[in-house]
């Protein structure tokens, strides 16, 4: 896949693409950019996904904080795997802001060959906020494009997930997504203090932004040098130990070297307990043994 930029020109073939900001690209992304696809292979086009390197809705809202399911990095890397051609990634600035859904549209076909549009369900066109389809299909008419209009995969939506993922609730939001719920990031250094207990544990740099679901423990799968390991994550404050600082550090089952410094990816399967102060560390040491057993017989099944 083809990253582009505003400044980028595509006049050698033509395009069907789509817009949207696609946090998550679950299913019901899937389900449209597939028809994009679908339509770009049978026509011999190529394929673009028009989105935004951040939420076009913290330019509106300074004070937005609504984490998001899916970081640039994982986005794109989602979309190459899908098979999409080329990615538009524009910042959304005070001058794209002030377009007009009809000068949007124009700026596509004249730059990138816009020929055919997808518009999802509930897409707001330019600073005229259209989202009546009617009105977009008029507009794309006048200027040569065809345009459809996908409608939402049942109750599928990035909003549905966030509170899912929030909830600990990953088995219901991994079936919407339609993949596991990724959580990935630099290992740093922390306290030290699994090894003593006998549970060392990689401290992950989660991507600013990113969504963490609820404290807690959780059964994960974990993407270490290329390879699946199964593992236990607790996300918290590690109040047995006076922790303060919200931390997320994943315990890798059959896992003994050295990746300070490297980045992992863990896949959070099933919550499993609420985060515990025990009264001492033999007590959360008792404790880790049980969960690591239930889990390893829980991941039988994954």
């Amino acid at each position: 896949m083809e990253i582009l930029n505003k400044d980028s020109i595509l006049d050698t073939i033509e395009t069907v693409g789509t817009i949207g900001f696609f946090d998550g690209l679950h299913l019901g992304h899937k389900f449209l950019i597939g028809k994009l696809l679908n339509i770009s292979k049978s026509e011999g086009k190529k394929s673009l996904v028009v989105t935004f390197r951040e939420n076009p809705k913290k330019f509106f809202k300074k004070d937005y904080d609504i984490r998001q399911l899916t970081t640039l990095d994982e986005k794109l890397e989602i979309l190459s795997s899908y098979g999409v051609d080329y990615c538009l990634l524009l910042d959304f600035t005070e001058e794209l802001s002030k377009k007009t859904a009809t000068e949007f549209l124009i700026f596509l076909k004249d730059s990138f060959a816009l020929k055919t549009l997808f518009v999802g369900h509930d897409h707001t066109f330019g600073s005229d906020k259209i989202r009546d389809f009617d009105v977009v299909y008029d507009i794309c008419r006048n200027m040569g494009i065809d345009a459809f209009k996908v409608d939402k995969l049942g109750e599928v939506s990035s909003s549905s997930i966030r509170q899912l993922v929030s909830d600990g609730r990953l088995e219901e939001a991994n079936s919407m997504l339609g993949y596991n719920y990724t959580i990935s990031g630099e290992v740093v250094e922390g306290q030290k203090l699994g090894r003593t207990i006998g549970f060392p544990t990689a401290n992950i740099d989660v991507s600013d932004g990113k969504l963490v679901p609820r404290n807690g423990v959780y059964a994960v799968k974990v993407i270490v040098d290329g390879t699946i390991k199964g593992g236990m994550l607790n996300i918290g404050n590690r109040p047995t130990v006076g922790g303060i600082d919200k931390t997320v550090e994943v315990n890798i089952f059959d896992f003994s070297q050295d990746i300070y410094g490297e980045y992992i990816g863990v896949e959070p399967l099933k919550f499993i307990r609420e985060e515990t102060k025990f009264s001492d560390l033999e007590g959360l040491k008792r404790q880790l043994y049980a969960d690591k057993e239930a889990i390893i017989d829980l991941l039988k099944s994954y």
